[in-house]
């Protein structure tokens, strides 16, 4: 995939998280916690394991602000691996209560280590059924963001400081 067509891609997220925020009265991003450079990582696939999903040298994109909690099998990860390296894997099962099993779309066998949410490094934003879940989550957070704020400035008059 050529820089123009990731970059589009890119583009595009932005204009539908930005759509959904405007959509659920959230004007100022910056003012809501929205930060775009420490939220988001544009990631580029090294290897063959996610075919033919992601396919090497395919750049996607990974909101690492996503609830660990509200994962599910299904969901494309990343994990920071012990051994130092991030993976990009998909969830084929729950292990031990709050645990998940990763798997590469193409691998035969699952990972060995397992998700939890000290190696979780966010959701990779890879299909329709992932997308809106994704828009979903974001509405939600962000529905009530205006009203706490325009709460917060009116406690914080210069009146009330005297």
């Amino acid at each position: 995939m050529t820089s123009t067509i990731q970059t589009l891609r890119l583009s595009q997220l932005i204009a539908m998280v930005s759509m959904v925020l405007f959509v659920a009265g959230v004007n100022d991003l910056s003012a809501q916690g929205v930060d775009f450079a420490n939220d988001y990582a544009s990631i580029r696939i090294c290897g063959n394991s996610m075919l033919p999903t992601l396919k090497s040298g395919e750049v996607t994109t990974v909101y690492k602000k996503y609830p660990y909690r509200e994962l599910r099998k299904g969901d494309v990860v990343i994990v920071e691996s012990e051994k130092g390296f991030s993976v990009i894997h998909r969830i084929v099962r729950r292990y031990r209560g709050n645990l998940w099993v990763t798997q590469g779309d193409n691998n035969e066998r699952e990972d060995r280590e397992v998700l939890s949410p000290k190696n979780f490094a966010g959701l990779a934003l890879v299909g329709e059924s992932t997308l809106a879940r994704y828009n979903q989550h974001i509405a939600i957070a962000y529905a009530s963001a205006p009203e706490s704020i325009k709460v917060a400035k009116a406690n914080t008059n210069a009146s009330d400081l005297r």
